[in-house]
């Protein structure tokens, strides 16, 4: 009886590290949503790099532009402003937004890596082990889109205009 009793001890304790393991390793997001993009080469037993793009989940909720300003322009703007994003080349759609938040501080990383400049993008960056360091002070800014597109692809590069405050044209060149 006690044999058994040291067998059942063993495995339930086994078992709760399994439990424990299966807990941790569980897929888990803060996003409600569709999974996309899985990682065609992907099979169980693979090893993954730290922060290897897996797969996409693109949410339910409503689309957002993100676009990233310097500090000259960011002072212009604020929550509430109205833009209108255009695709590149002009196969997408446009847009209609409303500023939704602008960050306080500088972005040390930039995590839209199709917005650098070495691949096609504005925001000048230099790459260090992998990651992408903007050049000046950069501020991420949010918009929220007004009608949805009909075209139904989650990404799409392009410029986005801001009703802002106005300037004179020549302030930026006295500063």
């Amino acid at each position: 009886w006690l044999i058994l009793y040291e067998q059942f001890s063993a495995a339930s304790a086994e078992m709760g590290s399994v439990t424990a393991d299966e807990l941790r390793y569980a897929p888990l997001s803060k996003l409600k949503g569709t999974v996309r993009d899985v990682l065609p080469d992907l099979s169980i037993g693979d090893w993954l790099v730290e922060d290897e793009l897996v797969a996409r989940i693109i949410g339910e909720g409503g689309y957002q532009i993100v676009a990233y300003l310097d500090d000259e322009s960011l002072g212009r703007i604020e929550v509430g402003d109205r833009g209108l994003f255009l695709a590149d080349g002009g196969f997408g759609p446009n847009l209609s937004a409303r500023v939704a938040s602008i960050d306080k501080d500088a972005s040390r990383t930039l995590n839209e890596g199709e917005l650098a400049s070495m691949f096609g993008g504005s925001v000048l960056v230099r790459e260090k082990q992998g990651q992408l360091y903007p050049e000046r002070a950069v501020y991420r800014v949010v918009l929220d889109v007004s009608e949805p597109p009909q075209i139904h692809q989650h990404r799409w590069r392009g410029a986005i205009a801001i009703a802002g405050q106005w300037e004179p044209p020549g302030l930026r060149f006295l500063r």
